[in-house]
């Protein structure tokens, strides 16, 4: 989902992460965001059966997929993934998947 929306709105996508942009934070976005995080939290939680909240290794894990989902959506997003680029969406999904498990664990 999280490439799907960079790649289908990039420049919502950034301007969701820029720090040059100044929005008003108000309650939905805030709320919004929260949510978003949150979907995250509990699936990494489900995965190892504690609470992120209550173990920083598993918070670090959230961190971690986070920051490579990002990174991964940016990279792509700038076009500089290109054997990535040239697979089909079903092969991008597997390709994703295959190098993303291991930060589950």
């Amino acid at each position: 989902g999280y490439l799907d929306f960079a790649r289908a709105s990039p420049a919502l996508f950034r301007l969701m992460f820029s720090e040059e942009t100044i929005i008003e934070c108000t309650s939905e976005l805030t709320a919004a965001s929260e949510e978003a995080f949150e979907h995250l939290v509990q699936d990494i939680e489900r995965v190892h059966g504690t609470s992120p909240y209550e173990d920083a290794a598993v918070m670090a894990r959230v961190m971690a997929t986070w920051s490579f989902a990002h990174g991964f959506a940016e990279l792509l997003l700038s076009g500089r993934m290109k054997p990535v680029q040239a697979m089909s969406k079903a092969k991008q999904e597997a390709f994703f998947r295959q190098a993303f498990e291991p930060l589950l664990f």
